[in-house]
């Protein structure tokens, strides 16, 4: 169980593991959902070229805050910036984004999935800039990089084993 603290200590409440990543898959899907919308305005908008400039640069500005908050915490805390202490200092819940022996557990994945052929084009987009930038923002030397396998791309996980450098 774990306990969760609603409002006040006053309204404590026990969920349960499974209670606890249906919430937070929920609000992961709502996230997905807005930014698929936010991205096909922009690209029905503007074209796709010119759309999909303004997507990197919102989603490159959004992994730079991310990376640099995370690097901060790191810094504060005595961590080396390395990616084991990256990913222990993640913002995404864990129980919410993981690997496992099934492949990666993404509800931004199943979003862009259930959207079809842009949905998942889009959801690479973010992938691409946001994972690498938010990487070389926690850690200057990390190198920037894009997914040759993704779920967005019909496979079953994400790896970073599995990209190809751009540096």
């Amino acid at each position: 169980m774990i306990k969760v603290v609603v409002g006040s200590a006053l309204n404590e409440e026990l969920i349960s593991k499974e209670e606890f990543m249906k919430e937070t898959c929920k609000m992961a899907r709502l996230f997905a959902l807005l930014y698929y919308h936010f991205a096909r305005v922009l690209v029905k908008e503007f074209g796709n070229d010119r759309g999909k400039e303004l997507i990197v640069r919102a989603v490159k500005d959004f992994a730079l805050e991310r990376g640099r908050k995370m690097r901060e915490e790191a810094l504060r805390l005595g961590f080396s910036l390395t990616s084991q202490s990256m990913s222990e200092l993640s913002d995404l819940p864990r129980y919410t984004f993981y690997t496992d022996e099934q492949g990666t557990h993404c509800p931004f994945a199943d979003v862009w999935e259930e959207k079809g052929v842009l949905g998942q084009e889009l959801g690479l987009l973010y992938c691409n800039i946001n994972d690498p930038y938010k990487a070389k923002s926690f850690d200057s030397k990390a190198r920037l990089y894009q997914y040759i396998k993704n779920r967005n791309l019909g496979y079953s996980e994400c790896d970073h084993k599995n990209v190809e450098y751009l540096e």
